[in-house]
């Protein structure tokens, strides 16, 4: 469900013209505590 979401975002900032090589997800518990990040590029395998 993750790497599908990241897929859709990925190609609609792709469709507006912007540069999606430094974005990252930020994931988190409840509580708001980040516990890792991962960027938009491993999440839907770009090279």
């Amino acid at each position: 469900e993750a790497t599908a979401a990241a897929r859709e975002i990925v190609a609609e900032r792709i469709r507006m013209g912007n540069p999606v090589d430094g974005d990252v997800f930020e994931i988190m518990t409840e509580d708001g505590t980040l516990v890792a990040t991962v960027p938009f590029r491993s999440a839907v395998q770009l090279t």
